[in-house]
């Protein structure tokens, strides 16, 4: 059964440059490329850190294009079952369940009969219309003005 090598690992292998793989993978612009009438599949997986991508190739090599090509179609399918159902999902879905569960219970709609009124409204002054600004201006106009 063939794995995924990393490139150089693959280079070495096959006894060809690394800097010739990469160039053939380059001008492909599909995800199977060919060395020596075999045909091999890759792709680029993420690496770690700001390490940007991972260039990954198969190890065992495919007779013909179709058939590297159907590999492709069902590894990608597999690949998409995996990470849809793997433990960290699952983990996920149950807690945003037990948290969706706990909002239900504390946001209910309150019924009118709950709800108190006050009786008093308070209501912020108008401007210009406090007591001591009243009085600050009365005592302005009592006193004389010096010019």
């Amino acid at each position: 059964m063939g794995q995924w090598v990393s490139s150089r690992e693959f280079a070495e292998s096959k006894s060809i440059s690394l800097r010739a793989l990469q160039l053939k993978i380059q001008r492909n612009k599909q995800k199977i490329f060919s060395v020596n009438t075999y045909f091999f599949m890759y792709l680029y997986e993420n690496g770690i850190g700001r390490g940007g991508k991972v260039l990954r190739i198969w190890s065992e090599p495919f007779a013909t294009q179709a058939e590297a090509e159907s590999f492709m179609q069902s590894y990608t399918q597999e690949r998409v079952a995996y990470l849809l159902n793997t433990d960290s999902h699952k983990t996920q879905s149950s807690a945003l369940a037990f948290v969706q569960s706990q909002h239900a219970t504390t946001l209910e709609p309150i019924s009118q009969t709950q709800v108190t009124t006050p009786t008093t409204l308070t209501t912020p002054h108008k401007i210009g219309t406090s007591s001591v600004l009243a009085q600050e201006q009365a005592k302005a106009l009592s006193c004389p003005s010096h010019f």
